[in-house]
């Protein structure tokens, strides 16, 4: 797995995202791609895109709190 592909591709799910969706990272690729990676890819992408949104390089984008399954959530705010 391409960490740096990986955040690529979800900068350009949220590019046509409209402003004030909330969403979990999963939901910004194919249900069929997320599922392809192990668990342990999947918590580690996770984190690097929290990082990511924490030191601004994934613009326009805030993290939430946790939802009750203690996934990260996100809004897209005005850019």
């Amino acid at each position: 797995m391409d960490n740096n592909e990986w955040i690529e591709r979800a900068k350009g799910k949220i590019i046509n995202l409209p402003i004030g969706t909330k969403f979990e990272v999963k939901e910004l690729f194919e249900e069929i791609d997320w599922k392809a990676l192990s668990r342990g890819e999947r918590v580690m992408f996770g984190k690097i895109f929290a990082n990511e949104v924490r030191e601004g390089k994934i613009s326009s984008i805030i993290a939430l709190e946790r939802g009750r399954n203690n996934h990260s959530k996100y809004e897209k705010q005005g850019e």
